[in-house]
């Protein structure tokens, strides 16, 4: 029984031990299989990544295409510039961007591929270059548009609308000031929460104080672990840079200083750092009770924990400046030098080091040329910055959209290069679009003023194109970049698009904006232009003439440099003439005053009148004290022959007047003159042209009543009775 029982155990033992067995190999099979698993998804995820990817085949592929359609769209246009060349006898200036664009679509057929490729200037003057030829999808064969950009000089280059990927930004913090330990002393860290990190350095020394470095932008690198140390006589410096403005900076943190006993020739000044609340911590106790603070460190009544001092004499004007950075663009390079190159000298773009040891002019070819770019010049010999030059290219997305301003009642206005000496250049209806009139590069911004119909209301107005902006951490500055319309989302780096470029779901181009408050009142009209006519000649003055002026006759500039009153002989009669005028002293649009000259188009008719029993009728400058005349007389067609000289005056509202008499019936009548009329929507005001009787259509927006129109006859005018008839 024993033995059953054991062999039972034993039976039993040896079926566990199959069991496991059979688990541990089950186990070792489940492992491998999601090891397996796992293999072929980091094997999938590397295929995928390989096709699909940022630097994938697909993508690869993708851009090889929009290259290859880059090239043959730009061999395409160069094509039909030469075609162009060739029928003109190779003028360039006479090459328009219409005769080019009908040569590229004559190798198109379809009507999609002809709608998807146009042309337009981008240098001001209409139909001529520089302009760019544009194919859209499906022209331009590829998913992409693409711009084919042709220079004043004809060279072409192309690119697309898909936004370059920008540089990631790298995020400083511009560190406010502190009270901390720095190896063994305690001292104020530089405060640099004022300066622009777009145009300050770090400037580097070593142990000496010599061999100096500009480390880099703040904006753009890491403070340098190096840049200060107090306890070793290492003083913090910077370099704010503005062209050929330079300025070197050294940081002096809050201080107290105490002069020591006289030793031989000189006396030892003993200085400890100290916080705002004059406590200092160091190596040591230190009584301070001796110790004076500098007048410096108190500003009004804040305590300061340090300051900026230039370093040197600040180099910002031409008279001590002798050499000059520049840069220029040809061919998706940028050529860098300076008007006086020698020696070598090292490069910093966009607020990094580039390369060193270089001779000037250098070739740039390696940065992408569709961004703005900055270019810091050092002189290695010379051991300093000899200034920055920029290269801007968001600015070629501005279009300045002017449709929406009645070019009857507006002009522009033109600044010169520092934004300065404003000047009105002329009516939007009688001139071209000023060459200078803008450049948002040199921060010259497009700027508009109306004046409206009764010359009194003028307001200034500024264009805003569409940007995007980005605040640096901790300072007060702002960068911002000029984009397309097309972009509807703001680039990386923490960028952002102002909510006032979109209006309901439409993305703006940009927008107007009044410059100062709306000169619209009597009451905050101080100057108001008037001019009239004198023996043929048109007086213009104000009612509070100062200074110079400028005098616009129809939108046109007539004279500049002038002081008021002022005579303009030199005028057409017969006509409206607008006399806008511009202060030159105070640099303003006083208004304009409108000349109406078309009194000179009456004729007067009195055929059907008979002269035994009608005479002429005169009155005063007010209308009043009426005089019985002299009977009419009249020739062949109508026309007196003996009227006063005070009949009438049409200008002055005085209208030409008879009284008829007819057995005992008294008649008075008044002449209306043929005319034209105009009555401005929004005021109460109507504007009325006396014409000839050859003129049967009216000027634009202009009516001519019925009533000077009988039969099929055109009247030059017409009498109406003044009063009831009398009875004598």
């Amino acid at each position: 029984m024993k033995n059953k029982i054991k062999n039972k155990q034993c039976i039993e033992s040896k079926e566990l031990s199959k069991a496991n067995k059979f688990k541990d190999e089950k186990a070792i099979t489940l492992i491998a299989l999601v090891i397996t698993i796992i293999v072929l998804l980091i094997l999938a995820a590397i295929s995928i990544g390989a096709i699909f990817g940022e630097n994938g085949l697909l993508n690869k592929a993708r851009q090889a295409a929009i290259k290859n359609a880059q090239a043959a769209k730009e061999e395409e246009v160069g094509l039909a510039i030469t075609e162009v060349l060739v029928g003109n006898n190779y003028n360039k200036d006479q090459v328009t961007i219409s005769e080019v664009l009908e040569k590229v679509k004559k190798n198109y057929d379809k009507q999609k591929d002809l709608d998807a490729i146009t042309g337009e200037s981008t240098g001001g003057t209409e139909n001529k270059f520089p302009g760019i030829i544009q194919y859209e999808n499906p022209a331009s064969t590829v998913d992409v548009t693409i711009i084919v950009e042709v220079d004043e000089n004809l060279n072409v280059t192309s690119r697309t609308d898909e936004p370059v990927p920008p540089e990631p930004e790298t995020q400083v913090d511009i560190p406010e000031s502190e009270y901390k330990k720095t190896g063994e002393t305690y001292y104020y860290t530089p405060d640099m929460i004022k300066f622009n990190p777009k145009n300050t350095y770090y400037i580097t020394y070593d142990e000496e104080g010599n061999n100096e470095t500009v480390y880099g932008r703040l904006d753009k690198v890491e403070e340098p672990s190096d840049w200060y140390n107090y306890e070793n006589k290492v003083w913090a410096n910077l370099a704010t840079v503005n062209g050929v403005n330079v300025t070197y900076w050294t940081w002096i943190p809050r201080y107290m200083y105490k002069i020591g006993e006289e030793e031989k020739t000189s006396q030892m000044v003993d200085i400890k750092f100290v916080d705002a609340n004059n406590k200092y911590e160091g190596k040591e106790t230190v009584d301070l009770s001796q110790y004076k603070l500098p007048e410096s460190f108190t500003f009004a009544e804040e305590r300061l924990k340090g300051y900026w001092v230039s370093k040197y004499e600040i180099q910002d004007n031409q008279s001590n400046v002798t050499e000059f950075p520049f840069v220029n663009e040809e061919n998706n390079t940028l050529i860098v030098s300076t008007t006086n190159p020698s020696g070598t000298y090292t490069l910093l773009i966009d607020g990094k080091e580039y390369k060193g040891g270089l001779t000037l002019p250098y070739t740039i070819d390696d940065v992408n040329m569709q961004t703005d770019h900055e270019i810091l010049v050092v002189s290695e010999e010379q051991g300093r910055i000899i200034g920055n030059t920029k290269v801007n290219r968001t600015s070629k997305n501005i279009k300045v959209d002017t449709s929406g301003f009645d070019k009857a009642h507006t002009y522009y206005i033109t600044y010169d290069e520092n934004g300065t000496n404003e000047k009105v250049y002329g009516r939007m209806d009688k001139v071209q679009e000023p060459e200078n009139w803008y450049n948002y590069d040199k921060k010259i911004w497009a700027n508009l003023v109306t004046i409206d119909e009764n010359g009194d209301d003028v307001t200034y107005w500024t264009y805003i194109p569409r940007y995007e902006y980005i605040t640096y951490p901790k300072s007060e500055f702002v960068e911002i970049n000029y984009i397309p319309s097309s972009q509807v989302t703001a680039d990386a780096g923490e960028y952002k698009i102002p909510e006032s470029f979109t209006f309901g779901e439409e993305n703006l181009n940009g927008y107007w904006v009044s410059k100062y408050e709306i000169q619209d009142a009597i009451t905050n009209i101080t100057e108001k232009v008037m001019a009239k006519e004198e023996d043929g000649k048109i007086n213009v003055t104000t009612n509070n003439p100062k200074g110079t002026y400028t005098i616009l006759v129809d939108g046109v500039k007539h004279i500049e440099g002038v002081e008021l009153p002022y005579n303009i002989e030199d005028m057409e009669s017969s006509k409206v003439q607008e006399i806008s005028v511009f202060n030159e002293t105070e640099g303003k649009m006083i208004g304009s005053s409108k000349v109406n000259r078309t009194s000179k188009n009456i004729e007067i008719d009195l055929r059907g009148f008979n002269p035994s029993c009608t005479r002429y009728v005169t009155y005063d400058e007010n209308g009043e004290n009426e005089q019985i005349g002299d009977n009419i007389q009249v020739d062949a067609n109508g026309k007196p022959t003996n009227p006063p000289k005070n009949w009438y005056n049409y200008d002055k509202k005085i209208w030409a007047n008879i009284v008829t008499e007819n057995e005992g019936q008294i008649t008075y009548w008044t002449y209306i003159p043929r005319y034209e009329y105009i009555a401005y929507s929004k005021s109460e005001y109507t504007d009325i042209r006396y014409i000839p009787s050859t003129q049967t259509t009216a000027d634009a927006d202009y009516k001519i009543p019925e009533s000077f129109k009988f039969a099929d006859k055109e009247l030059k005018g017409y009498w109406v009775t003044k009063y009831e008839i009398q009875n004598k």
